[in-house]
């Protein structure tokens, strides 16, 4: 019997661990399928604890520390590129996208790039920013592919890029919704829920600016303080904003109902045990907490920021949606929903159903049949 020839694959990402764009990577690594594939994934910083081996795939840490870097990796790259003889390189987030870009320039071997954009505004403030917008902008018209996580995304990327050729395509982000349904079921680690009976909001995410904190914990503190409504909210994930938000609590006079319980690598039991899950962020890509909240059976309410949230939620059908840095609405909005049982009934119900649309099982074919097209072997 003759062995069908697998394709030799690259997943690059700047980090393993933490957020939504690595997670995904991850499901990748994990399920495209290995009668089709070699998949190597080449991780830019150091291996953590965190990082869990995946069956059937070499992973490599380049090991990089710090913005001087960059210029280590981009080496490496080349060099793994030249020795390994890819024959598609597939990265996730600008750093990535700027990094496989510049290394298949200066490598030998010149295997197909496509490139992933995961966040609206994803370089932000960030330094050197006009240098890197310029090498993104210019890595962008290198790729044979450019996938975007959200419809939105797409558009705006087509826009910016003055490209409307169909390299650019959505492939929306996977959840593994039988994990999550099993880990949601485990013991809740390292923390002790207030001894209370008041309602319980929780938050997922970086403590960064992008993820708006500060208006959820405006928010509680209008329904602690306007509503009178006693209320508990667990603000899980670790940033560089932790303190100031800590602060900001204590200046509400909420910091008695607020819990900042730190990153926890099974979120799930405390989201399925909450009463609503609340996205506040001022923009995204793609958020795959939402999903993972509906996967839990939790009611989910999100501002209508670019991108993703208005593709997940069907606002007053399976979730809410709030206008972008309204503390007032998003309080409103809180409050109404944990005076209706058979609308958070409801909201769970058609959640878990929207999240069954996102499993790996719909998605990861879309991303085989990406990779099959641009090496020309899609049938």
């Amino acid at each position: 019997m003759i062995e069908m020839k697998k394709n030799k694959i690259l997943l690059v990402v700047p980090e393993i661990s933490g957020g939504g764009a690595e997670k995904v990577m991850c499901l990748l690594a994990r399920h495209l399928d290995k009668t089709k594939f070699t998949i190597t994934l080449i991780v830019f910083g150091c291996q953590d604890q965190c990082f869990q081996a995946i069956k059937d795939v070499t992973v490599v840490f380049l090991g990089k520390k710090n913005m001087w870097g960059f210029f280590k990796v981009i080496l490496s790259l080349r060099s793994i590129i030249d020795s390994y003889h890819p024959e598609v390189v597939l990265s996730f987030l600008y750093y990535s996208n700027i990094s496989v870009t510049l290394a298949q320039a200066l490598s030998f071997n010149k295997p197909k790039l496509i490139l992933s954009a995961r966040n609206y505004n994803e370089v932000g403030a960030s330094r050197f920013k006009f240098l890197k917008l310029y090498l993104l902008k210019y890595a962008y018209t290198k790729a044979d592919m450019v996938i975007a996580n959200a419809e939105k995304l797409n558009y705006l990327l087509r826009e910016e890029n003055k490209d409307k050729s169909e390299k650019f395509l959505t492939i929306y982000n996977p959840i593994d919704t039988h994990e999550i349904d099993v880990k949601s079921q485990e013991g809740v680690e390292d923390y002790v829920p207030r001894n209370n009976n008041f309602p319980r909001i929780i938050t997922v995410g970086r403590l960064e600016k992008q993820k708006r904190q500060d208006i959820l914990l405006a928010a509680i503190s209008e329904i602690l303080h306007s509503y009178n409504i006693p209320i508990n909210l667990l603000i899980m994930g670790e940033g560089s904003l932790k303190r100031k938000l800590i602060i900001l609590a204590k200046s509400l006079g909420i910091e008695n109902n607020v819990d900042f319980i730190g990153f926890k690598l099974n979120p799930y039991p405390l989201i399925k045990q909450s009463d609503i899950f609340v996205l506040s962020s001022d923009h995204e890509g793609f958020p795959n907490v939402l999903l993972e909240a509906m996967a839990c059976g939790t009611p989910v309410i999100s501002t209508d920021c670019n991108s993703g949230p208005n593709e997940i939620i069907t606002d007053g059908q399976d979730g809410l949606l709030v206008p972008v840095g309204d503390s007032t609405t998003m309080a409103k909005k809180i409050v109404q929903l944990l005076s209706d049982e058979n609308t958070r009934k409801l909201f769970a119900e058609k959640g878990l159903q929207k999240a069954n649309k996102f499993s790996v099982k719909s998605i990861i074919p879309q991303y085989e049949k990406a990779i099959l097209n641009v090496i020309g072997e899609d049938k």
